[in-house]
């Protein structure tokens, strides 16, 4: 798990090919120009969700076994990440393999690290990484997220 901003993301450029892609995106796209959808970046190895929603006090820990998470909040002050090895976060509850997506619903609080990435920053998740985003930082409010998804 990488938390940072991106004026430092030239550090984890040689991360790799798919993680340098991302990060330059991220740096260089003026989100507002882009509306909220999905964009192929390198075809289905690298490729970008950009969202709108509510933060919330609640969230679900997930994880991923075929892509790594690189998620930037591009509007509104920030969320609470919950981050915790996938290792430590009990039985998958829930599995979509296609969309790549596990889920855990019984997590034990005691292992949540909380990550506050405010606007400007980013944290990468590798598949070993559970990771619970979404979560308010002290109310709700609107947020404005790119998830760049990298084939791992």
């Amino acid at each position: 798990m990488i938390l940072d901003t991106l004026n430092q993301a030239e550090k984890y450029f040689g991360l790799s090919r798919g993680i340098k892609m991302g990060l330059e995106y991220l740096q260089k796209t003026d989100f507002s120009q882009v509306k909220d959808g999905t964009y192929e970046l390198d075809g289905r190895d690298v490729f970008v969700a950009v969202m709108s929603y509510n933060s919330k006090e609640k969230g679900r820990f997930e994880a991923h076994e075929q892509y790594i998470d690189i998620q930037c909040v591009i509007e509104g002050n920030g969320e609470f990440i919950g981050y915790a090895p996938a290792t430590e976060l009990g039985e998958i509850t829930q599995a979509n393999e296609e969309k790549d997506i596990y889920f855990y619903d019984n997590a034990p609080a005691a292992v949540e690290i909380k990550l506050p990435v405010k606007k400007g920053m980013f944290a990468v998740f590798m598949p070993q990484d559970g990771h619970k985003p979404g979560c308010m930082l002290t109310a709700p409010e609107p947020i404005r997220k790119a998830v760049v998804k990298v084939k791992a």
